[in-house]
């Protein structure tokens, strides 16, 4: 499956084809959550491309799916293998309705 990566202002940044795995949770009270996992390739190119699209505040969509997420948690680490990762964490676009702010009441 492919997920597509798109910025804050929904400009379309890129695609992760390659990644360990994809857990996309919904929940009924509150907003779902999702993380993704991708091993870092070996190529210095693709590996800074790759970390590029997966900052914070990026979008996440996985293709088929009816709701897109955005990253708030970016972490790098080794597998067990000593493969080199990116996992990321995030909540889906409902949650930005829980970081708005009201500054005066009509």
């Amino acid at each position: 499956m492919e997920i597509y990566i798109f910025d804050r202002e929904i400009k379309f940044l890129g695609m992760v084809e390659a990644y360990t795995s994809l857990q996309w949770q919904r929940w009924f009270y509150k907003s779902g959550e999702f993380e993704l996992v991708c091993n870092i390739p070996q190529d210095d190119d693709a590996a800074l491309k790759l970390l590029l699209l997966l900052q914070k505040g990026h979008i996440v969509w996985p293709k088929g799916k009816d709701e897109a997420g955005y990253i708030n948690y970016c972490h790098l680490g080794k597998n067990d293998a000593g493969q080199e990762t990116v996992d990321v964490k995030g909540n889906f676009l409902t949650g930005y309705l829980g970081q708005r702010s009201v500054w005066d009441n009509l």
